[in-house]
Order: C-alpha cells, then sequence, then structure tokens
C-alpha cells in the first residue's frame, strides 16, 4: 500500500463566526427528488395515474443544525457519499466514496468535506458498510460483507489513521470498541449456515492480538465500561433476541436478563418477532439507555426501527421507525430518517421520508427537512472542536 499524502486540516478562523448551534452539527448523507410531471398509468382502471419522481443527482453528505435550519451541502460529484460520521475530536468527517452496495472507498476529510484523503478501498461490498472511530480517534474499524461463489465472508478491520497499516479479523459480524480503544468485542454469525445457528463473541486485546472467544449470541455489542460489555442474546431461529446478556473484557457472563417488554415489528402488536440480527446499537449520554436499531429486509428494501433499550431494569420500547442518525449529546433527543414509498410502486416511485428530531422521554417528534429525500447515514456531533492545526498522514 502506498504511503498516503499528509492531510493538513485548518480550522478556518471563519468557524466562530456560525451559529451557536453550530457546534452540535448534524452531518447526513441523502439523495434528492423532485415531481417528473409523468404519470405511471396503472393497469387496473380503478387505480388513478401516479405522478413519477427523478433523482437530482447522487447522494451526497449534507450539514445542518439541529433545529433543521442552515443546511449545507458539503461535497459533490457523479458518485455516492454516504454514511458519514464524525471524528471523535469533531474535526474531521469519514465516509463512504463510491457506489452503494458496490465498490468504494473509506475517505476522510475535514469538517467542510474538504481537504480529502482516501484510507482503504472496498471491492464488491455486499451490503451497505459499517465503520466506527475508536474512542481515541486514531483508528477507524470497518466492517466488511462480501459475496462469493462460495458464500458470504464477513471480516472486521481496523486501519490506523496516522500510519495506514490495517489489520484484519476473520467471522466478524458486528464489533464494538471499548472506551479506552484498548480492546475490541466482536460478534460473528454465520450468515452460510443459519439453521446450525453457528455464532460466537470474542473480546481482543489490540496491543496483543489475543483474544477470548465464547459460544454465545451477543448481537449489537456495546461497551458500558472498560470492563463491562451489554449485547442481546437469544435464539435466532426465532429471529429474535429477548434477553440482554452483559460480559466482562476477559468473557465472563455477568448477567442474563430476559426483557420486560420484548420488541417487536409492530409497535401495536406484540406477537410479532423483530429481525434483530446486524444492528446498530448507539450509546445514549448521561442515562441507562442505549438505542438499538435493527432492520427487517422486505422487498422495496431495508425496512428500519428503533427501539429504546434500558440495560439496567431490562426494558425496551418502540422509539421510532426509520434509521437512527444520530443521539443528541446531552441525551435527550435522536434523529430518526423514516423511509416510505412516494409515488408508483417500484414503478418510478422511491423510498423517501424527512428527518425528524424525536424526544427519548416523550416520543414527541418535530420534522426538521423536506419529504422528497432518502438519507443513507448521519451522525450528531458530541462536541465544538478547537481552533487549531492537524496533521494525519500514513
Amino acid at each position: 500500500m502506498n504511503r498516503l499524502t499528509t492531510l493538513l486540516v485548518i480550522v478556518a478562523a471563519t468557524f466562530s463566526s456560525m451559529t451557536a448551534q453550530a457546534d452540535l452539527d448534524i452531518v447526513f448523507s441523502s439523495q434528492h427528488y423532485r415531481w417528473s410531471g409523468k404519470y405511471y398509468h396503472h393497469k387496473n382502471e380503478y387505480s388513478p395515474p401516479e405522478q413519477t419522481l427523478v433523482d437530482l443527482g447522487s447522494y451526497h453528505l449534507y450539514r445542518m443544525n439541529p433545529d433543521g435550519k442552515d443546511t449545507t451541502q458539503i461535497t459533490s460529484g457523479k458518485y455516492d457519499d454516504f454514511c458519514p460520521q464524525w471524528s471523535p475530536d469533531g474535526k474531521h468527517i469519514a465516509y463512504f466514496h463510491g457506489i452503494i452496495n458496490g465498490r468504494c472507498t473509506l475517505r476522510i476529510s475535514d469538517q467542510f468535506g474538504k481537504h480529502s484523503m482516501d484510507l482503504y478501498r472496498l471491492e464488491n461490498s455486499a451490503r451497505r458498510p459499517k465503520f466506527e472511530w475508536s474512542p481515541d480517534g486514531t483508528m477507524i474499524g470497518y466492517l466488511d460483507l462480501t459475496w462469493s461463489s462460495i458464500g458470504y465472508n464477513q471480516r472486521l478491520v481496523i486501519i490506523s489513521v496516522g500510519s495506514g497499516k490495517r489489520h484484519s479479523f476473520e467471522e466478524v459480524s458486528d464489533f464494538a470498541w471499548s472506551p479506552n480503544s484498548k480492546q475490541i468485542s466482536t460478534w460473528y454469525l454465520d450468515l452460510n449456515s443459519v439453521d446450525s445457528e453457528k455464532h460466537s463473541f470474542s473480546i481482543v486485546d489490540l496491543k496483543s492480538l489475543r483474544s477470548v472467544r465464547k459460544d454465545f449470541v451477543m448481537a449489537g455489542p456495546i461497551w458500558l465500561t472498560n470492563e463491562t460489555i451489554m449485547g442481546f442474546s437469544g435464539t435466532f431461529k426465532d429471529s429474535f433476541y429477548g434477553q440482554i446478556r452483559k460480559v466482562t473484557n476477559n468473557g465472563q457472563t455477568v448477567s442474563q436478563s430476559l426483557l420486560k417488554h420484548e420488541i417487536t415489528d409492530d409497535p401495536e402488536s406484540g406477537d410479532v418477532p423483530f429481525l434483530m440480527t446486524v444492528g446498530q446499537t448507539k450509546r445514549v449520554p448521561n442515562s441507562n439507555f442505549v438505542v438499538y436499531v435493527s432492520f427487517v429486509s422486505m422487498s422495496a428494501g431495508l425496512h428500519h426501527r428503533c427501539t429504546l433499550v434500558n440495560w439496567k431494569n431490562c426494558t425496551s420500547e418502540f422509539l421510532a421507525d426509520g434509521l437512527c442518525i444520530g443521539v443528541s449529546p446531552d441525551g435527550k433527543s435522536i434523529l430518526a430518517a423514516d423511509r416510505d414509498w412516494i409515488g408508483p410502486y417500484k414503478r418510478g416511485g422511491r423510498r423517501c421520508g424527512p428527518i425528524k428530531l424525536i424526544k427519548i422521554q416523550t416520543g414527541e417528534s418535530r420534522t426538521l427537512s423536506g419529504n422528497l429525500m432518502n438519507v443513507e447515514g448521519g451522525d450528531w456531533r458530541k462536541s465544538p472542536p478547537k481552533v487549531t492545526k492537524r496533521s494525519i498522514r500514513e
């Protein structure tokens, strides 16, 4: 791998003149649409013609304030930019650049989408990839799922942001960083032999690369402290992980408790299991809550759902439909972007919907954006960056 060119990021002095809420900026990726003026005529004479939608370019990155104002596009071009994440210090944005569900590159830019550098090239990704910065900002973990003639291959790649050096871990479906960035926890589900329920949970020391492996389910792992990890356990055949398991950083189970309220596909029905495979768990600051973002794959695409889980009391409740694209630093709100079919189904219509701000305690929601857009990931900056220089080199 060729050495990367040094990236010198200078935070502009004009940053201080941005609005007071800009230090809590939201970054997200979306594709926008407009009505075409053309109509699809159904074969069924009782169904009225429906106007179709057209794309207004590729997916690009946007920033906006938490009140939905001052939305600004920060990337452009013919390729997609998606799944953005703020660096822990709030100075940089990492995201994928290329083709969704295809070839793309893991890229880092400054907070304005400029001065970018490429970290890692992905070939033939089988789904929207997942990555996470290490809490200390020195590494990025990328979760790759590729497809070949022999089946799915799942692996985790840890990349040093400073040197570009990387290390791969095979058989990883999900992962999480310890708060001190010294360990990772991984969970594996063999997608090629689901009937056998082949799965495992491991904790890896990143300095020695020594690992502890356990043969139990630990979906959506997240570290509560440097010594304790939680995840969702249960039976995969039932498509439902209805238990909270807590383990130590050496793999010993501390507790395993049944959730008092089932996480279901329909918030009004308690008997429909919700498929919780490789979802995302987001910690809610200053609380005993996490938001679990799970998904169901349907003919119209992935349908996401946000569930609020109290890991201390082992309770859960429906919070919002849609992809969670950020949790507020004060732990009071989340951002969710749902996607409903607008226009003729698969005949010129699109799955799209607005970004909504949802209060965690009350469930009250407020719309922050327009409706004719499709969001592919986002993040809420946790703290304002200091005005300084920073060099990132391989």
